[in-house]
């Protein structure tokens, strides 16, 4: 580490900034609430659409929270060939169980996969015990 390379946390109001990596900051979402999931779910039928904002090629793979009316998932796999669009279905299918289905979004950061068989509140309830169990 050199000089200006520490590390800080600053609490703000709607998020906190930390300072790392020669101080450059690195925006954290605030804590996700049960009415923030409930923005990101609707019904289709005895399904379940899930609006998400991916991350491509991030660090790590990871359901984060709410972020801009979407649930944003960060996934290691690159933008290319259908690989993120993957990611993102595993990683909803290791947290949900079954396969979520894209139904929109195929080349674009922001999704809609189909859960079926769950109702939003399930959806909701599960993704709220996944992300209190990440913090």
């Amino acid at each position: 580490m050199g000089p200006g390379d520490a590390t800080a946390v600053i609490t703000g109001d709607a998020f906190e900034e930390q300072l790392a990596f020669g101080n450059r900051p690195t925006r954290m979402p605030p804590m996700t609430s049960r009415a923030d999931l409930e923005r990101v779910v609707r019904p289709a039928g005895d399904d379940t659409i899930v609006d998400v904002w991916v991350v491509p090629g991030a660090r790590t793979t990871e359901v984060v929270g709410v972020h801009d009316d979407a649930l944003r998932i960060r996934v290691a796999a690159p933008p290319e060939g259908g690989k993120a669009n993957q990611a993102v279905q595993r990683v909803l299918g290791e947290v949900l169980g079954g396969r979520p289905v894209l139904e929109a979004g195929r080349t674009s950061r922001r999704k809609q996969l189909r859960v079926a068989g769950r109702s939003p509140g399930e959806v909701v309830e599960t993704f709220s015990e996944h992300l209190a169990g990440s913090r």
